[in-house]
């Protein structure tokens, strides 16, 4: 799945590339079933 500027965040650092892509498996989800808002690992 593909986001445009998400914003990623590793060790107190940011980042917000124009696109990010993650493999369906790796995205979070809260327990109503939604993605998560905060992404705290590396882009695919």
């Amino acid at each position: 799945m593909a986001f445009p500027e998400l914003r990623c965040t590793f060790n107190g650092r940011s980042l917000v590339p124009d696109i990010s892509v993650f493999a369906w498996q790796c995205i979070r989800r809260k327990p109503n079933g939604r993605i998560e808002n905060k992404f705290e690992i590396a882009p695919d």
